[in-house]
């Protein structure tokens, strides 16, 4: 909890108990656990809104389909058919910046060598 060991944690609760008082200090805890529930259920509710945001955003871009099965479509589609501008968007988006690049970069090295012949 805390990273905190039970030696630690025994010393802030003797702080506690001299500080507060033996009468107030179940109080407290009380108040204080009640406090972190609260604190771990909106925590909770605001990542299961985020998750559930993202799922919408899925839906909404792919359809009843998932992300992995549109993107096994296209992959199959640029396999068949390399002309097809699904094969372009899959290239391009399996693609990392550095390798296109490279790739312009082997492009104009062919270019200027026929330009030198």
């Amino acid at each position: 909890m805390f990273g905190l060991r039970f030696g630690e944690l025994l010393v802030i609760g003797v702080i506690a108990l001299v500080f507060i008082g033996p009468k107030k200090l179940p109080g407290v805890a009380r108040t204080l656990g009640k406090g972190m529930r609260e604190f771990q259920n909106a925590t909770r509710g605001l990542m299961d809104q985020t998750q559930e945001a993202m799922r919408t955003e899925d839906q909404d871009e792919y359809g009843d389909f998932t992300k992995e099965e549109v993107e096994a479509a296209m992959k199959k589609a640029a396999e068949e058919d390399p002309n097809t501008f699904e094969a372009d968007v899959v290239a391009s988006s399996k693609s990392s910046p550095e390798a296109n690049k490279d790739e312009n970069m082997s492009q104009k090295d062919d270019e200027n060598k026929k330009n030198l012949s």
